[in-house]
Order: structure tokens, then C-alpha cells, then sequence
């Protein structure tokens, strides 16, 4: 069994939650033993926990954002002993991008990481895909290692302990703090988290299409963009070449009875209640997500599990398509 040591910024817990999840099969399959520094017992030296961890483990997982990079603790200790023990041999490195960062600039990006092209995850429409790389990524990378060095939990190099029992005497060694690495529990949603998930989640794409139709404009000459905002619950946006109007689009709050979604027209005069695409807002056991019904699409399936990145993505492309010659979905 392969120790497994993730190394993360806090403020992207949420996507090593999700992350861990994915590896559920390889720890039933007793492939690997998932760490980090939420398993510390409460107690415990938070520094030397920590260090005794990156002294042990045979892979390291970085799983990079500007947040990481801007962290003292993971760049300047974590990743340091870590490229020390790479570059020896005694362990190995798997950097996984989970947003835009300068990662290439660092030490890690002489690396190959994960998701393939070192695409963020943040920026996959559905993001379950990203981490289904990383965790065949990290299957591939724990069968090069051979015979890992580590054997947590095979005991065999973790301390010796004596065990009395029927009053027979022996030595058998254990885990220092043995516990389960699947602690996830089902957090309790509000319906007040739905309607900040809602309407940040519809600003973040107004912002995103506002950006993406500048830079559209910069890289094609020719080519206009522009976004008009209809209240604080919509906006409309329109793309232009040579003068012609060649994409169109709405982009609401509401639309359907319940108004818990956003809809999408490629009409930009669409009244409410007019959509070709509607995101809905769901819940699961960790968090909220956005699910598109799939009026857009032609292969059936529905986009679902879509963070507001990946959402802004999905209904980006239904706007952009027609201008890249590939008509409407």
C-alpha cells in the first residue's frame, strides 16, 4: 500500500473533499492511503505531524492554485522536502492543477501533471471527468513506484509496540494514530446557501461573458462584442463580425415556475419563460452544483455537477458556437 500525501491550501478544501472521494476504489483495492493534514488528531504537534507525514509518503499529490502558491507553509516546507525526496528517488510527484496559477513558473513545472495538459479542473464543464484523470493518474503513478517504501498499515515499519495476550508476550507494530480516511459527512444545505449559490453562481457567468467577448474581440479582428445588462437579473449578449450580428443571446434568473435556475435563449429578446437551456440548482451529500436539463444538446446527455465555472462554460459555448461555424446544438 502506497502513502499518498496531499498537500493543499485550505481555501481549496472543498476540491480535495471531492477529490478524495474519487479514490474511494483505490483504498478499498488497499492501493493507496490517502493524508493530509486534516487527520491530525486533535492535540497532536500540528508541525511535526505534518513533517513526519512528508518523510513517510511514497506519493506526493500538489494540487495547485494561486492560493497554494501563495502559501508559505505548502511551497516553502511542503514542496521543498518533497522535491528533495523526488529528486533521490525515495518518493514521487503528481502536481494536479486545480485552478489558473503561475504552477509552470514553479519547480513543479518541470513535472507532467494532471488533468492531461495540466487543464485546471475548475475549468472543466463537468468536473467529475477532471478527477477521474487525476485518479487514474494516481493508479498509474502508484504501480511505477514498484514496492512502495512506505507500509502504513501493513505493519511493518511504523514503530514497534508490545501486545500482551492470553499471557503470551510479542512485538507487532501499529499505525501512531490509526483512523478511516473517509470522514465525509452530509452537510446540511439551507435554502438560503441555494439562492447565494444561485445568484453569485449567475453573476460569475455575467462576469464571464463580459470577459470572454473583450478577449474575443482582442484575438480576431473584426470582431465585436457586446454584453448589456437587463436589471440585476439578466443580460443579453451579442457578438458581431464585418458588422453582421453573427451570435446572440439571454442569459436570466428564473424561467421556469420555481425560478431556482438560470435560463438560456439564443434570442436575445427571449422574454422569461422563452429558453433553449436551463441550469437548475442541486444538492448532494458535500455540496451545490448546477444541472442543465440538455434542451441544447444532440448527444442526450444532460451536463451535470456544474460549478459556476463549468456552468459559464456550457452556456459560453452554446453562444460562441455559431461563430465557429458549427451552427446551434
Amino acid at each position: 500500500m502506497a502513502t499518498v500525501f496531499m498537500s493543499y491550501s485550505h481555501l481549496d478544501e472543498a476540491m480535495r473533499d471531492r477529490l478524495e472521494t474519487h479514490l474511494a476504489m483505490l483504498k478499498r483495492e488497499g492501493v493507496i492511503d490517502a493524508w493530509h493534514d486534516r487527520r491530525i488528531v486533535p492535540g497532536h504537534p500540528l508541525d511535526a505531524s505534518i513533517m513526519a507525514e512528508v518523510e513517510a509518503a511514497d506519493l506526493f499529490l500538489f494540487l495547485l492554485s494561486a492560493d497554494f502558491l501563495a502559501s508559505n507553509y505548502c511551497y516553502d516546507i511542503e514542496m521543498h522536502r518533497a522535491l528533495e525526496r523526488h529528486a533521490t528517488g525515495e518518493a514521487a510527484i503528481l502536481p494536479v492543477v486545480l485552478h489558473s496559477c503561475e504552477w509552470k513558473r514553479t519547480p513543479l513545472g518541470k513535472l507532467l501533471a494532471v488533468p492531461r495538459d495540466g487543464k485546471p479542473v475548475a475549468k472543466y464543464p463537468y468536473q467529475e471527468d477532471a478527477y477521474l484523470e487525476v485518479t487514474e493518474a494516481i493508479r498509474k503513478a502508484v504501480a511505477a513506484l514498484g514496492h512502495p517504501r512506505s507500509t502504513r498499515g501493513t505493519g511493518t515499519s511504523l514503530g514497534s509496540v508490545k501486545q500482551s495476550r492470553g499471557g503470551q508476550s510479542g512485538s507487532a507494530t501499529l499505525p501512531p494514530h490509526p483512523r478511516s480516511s473517509n470522514l465525509a459527512i452530509r452537510k446540511v444545505l439551507t435554502e438560503a446557501d441555494r439562492h447565494a449559490f444561485l445568484e453569485d453562481g449567475f453573476e460569475f457567468i455575467a462576469r464571464f461573458f463580459e470577459e470572454s467577448l473583450s478577449e474575443v474581440e482582442q484575438r480576431n479582428p473584426g470582431v465585436e462584442g457586446r454584453l448589456r445588462r437587463n436589471g440585476a437579473d439578466a443580460f443579453t449578449a451579442r457578438a458581431f463580425r464585418g458588422g453582421k450580428q453573427e451570435a446572440q443571446c439571454r442569459v436570466q434568473l428564473g424561467g421556469m415556475v420555481s425560478g431556482n435556475g438560470i435560463s438560456f435563449s439564443y434570442d436575445a429578446n427571449a422574454q422569461l419563460g422563452s429558453f433553449n437551456e436551463y441550469l437548475s440548482v442541486r444538492a448532494d451529500d458535500q455540496g451545490l452544483m448546477f444541472d442543465a436539463m440538455g434542451m441544447s444538446t444532440m448527444s442526450g446527455r444532460e451536463p451535470k455537477g456544474l460549478t459556476a465555472q463549468g456552468a459559464a462554460e456550457f452556456l459560453w459555448a452554446l453562444f460562441i458556437r455559431p461563430m465557429q461555424g458549427e451552427g446551434r446544438w
